[in-house]
């Protein structure tokens, strides 16, 4: 009882650091009344990573790829955002990179959640779950669950897989699809060349624009992977790697879940940049007849979006960008595969925070300018900046709400000294 309640204690502490107070009260009888006891089942009955690497090194069916260094993050050029990340990690050893099988399981639910014949979950398929501790982020219903753990209660499958290889997102950012899943396709290829077996790859039922037009990029037309449709599914072999979650705790910054590999960026920019013929020798530097600014805009996001980061003022902004040189996208109006070679012939990125910058991988030594709402101050691309070995000046606007107001003397005076 006393682990009970110390564990409903930790629950309240993580759902108001996630969420404040407001949604705290707010959802404090369905908290207490159903999630955490549908988490107290999940968390006794599903397998860690280190558990999956047990069973599979037993049944001799895990394969290691190289470990890389250790990654650390600089302190910021400029003192403002230097303080405003200065709470979040910085120093991270990512884990030894594995691909493994494991036998007589099954996917279920919206979101391909994997299970063990006995009834667990197996964590490394429900990455929003173990970031978030949201029960509905599994996408599975409470009484599915609980009748996976109970055989003679369990619901029959309604399709089979021989060897599947799950590529199916939860979330709706495009930032985390291509820093969190399209780099596992890396460790597929591994196993692939170890085992000489082609899995089945499953993505979403009827995939989104990016998804499809990343994964064309690098290699995988549509011909190459089926769509997930939901519901359960026997699977004789389920092919898994480690999920590196990305996710920053912005109330509570060092309890931030954020696992970086420069080894995965690097793997991605190489493939888009060949499948777009701009990887020309790493990272030097090509001639250009003269140099190529960007400003990703945001324009034409909805308002009612819960973090649109327009400039309200971008008329004045626009003049200024016109005196800079720079040339305005958007991003959500172009295919991927222009988007990589945008971003890979520009030599200055611009624009507010937003998923579209997580592009940059695929810049060859670019400048990057990002602008923050002074509501909205996150390390995500500088992050990456860092660790890619990218200039960057963060410039931090007024507010209103999540928009921005930018002082357009402030920007002139910024880029004059950077670019």
């Amino acid at each position: 009882m006393k682990d009970r309640i110390s564990n409903l204690a930790r629950r309240a502490r993580r759902e108001y650091s996630n969420k404040g107070l407001r949604s705290f009260i707010a959802n404090g009888f369905r908290f207490v009344a159903r999630d955490f006891w549908l988490e107290e089942v999940i968390e006794r009955r599903s397998i860690s990573r280190s558990e999956l690497q047990s069973i599979a090194e037993k049944d001799e069916n895990i394969w290691y790829a190289q470990k890389e260094g250790s990654i650390n993050i600089d302190p910021a050029p400029n003192h403002q955002i230097r303080e405003e990340f200065k709470p979040y990690p910085s120093e991270f050893a990512p884990e030894t990179p594995f691909v493994c099988e494991l036998s007589d399981c099954y996917l279920l639910g919206d979101y391909a959640v994997g299970m063990t014949e006995e009834g667990s979950i197996i964590s490394e398929t429900a990455p929003v779950y173990k970031s978030t501790g949201s029960v509905k982020k599994l996408g599975i219903g409470m009484g599915e669950v609980l009748r996976s753990s109970v055989p003679m209660r369990r619901t029959e499958p309604e399709y089979d897989y021989e060897n599947v290889f799950p590529l199916v997102t939860p979330y709706a950012s495009y930032y985390h699809w291509m820093v969190e899943y399209l780099p596992k396709l890396r460790l597929l290829e591994h196993y692939i060349e170890k085992t000489g077996k082609e899995p089945t790859v499953l993505v979403e039922s009827d995939p989104r624009g990016f998804v499809r037009g990343t994964l064309e990029t690098i290699g995988y037309p549509s011909s190459s992977y089926e769509e997930w449709r939901g519901g359960k599914a026997r699977i004789d072999s389920l092919i898994l790697t480690p999920h590196r979650i990305h996710s920053f705790n912005y109330r509570n910054p060092p309890l931030s879940n954020y696992n970086p590999s420069r080894d995965d960026i690097r793997w991605l920019r190489q493939r888009v940049r060949s499948s777009t013929n701009r990887d020309r020798g790493g990272d030097v530097r090509k001639e250009k007849s003269k140099s190529r600014r960007i400003y990703i805009s945001r324009q034409e996001v909805d308002s009612d979006h819960t973090s649109s980061r327009k400039v309200l003022n971008y008329d004045e902004v626009k003049g200024v960008l016109d005196e800079f040189g720079f040339e305005p996208y958007i991003m959500e109006n172009l295919p991927f595969r222009r988007q990589a070679e945008l971003f890979a012939d520009a030599d200055v990125v611009m624009g507010p925070h937003g998923a579209g910058l997580v592009n940059i991988i695929f810049s060859d030594n670019p400048l990057v300018v990002e602008l923050f709402p002074e509501s909205k101050v996150k390390p995500h691309f500088y992050f990456i900046s860092d660790m890619m070995g990218f200039g960057y000046e963060g410039i931090v606007t007024d507010a209103k709400g999540t928009e921005l107001v930018v002082d357009t003397d402030l920007l002139r005076s910024r880029l004059e000294s950077v670019t």
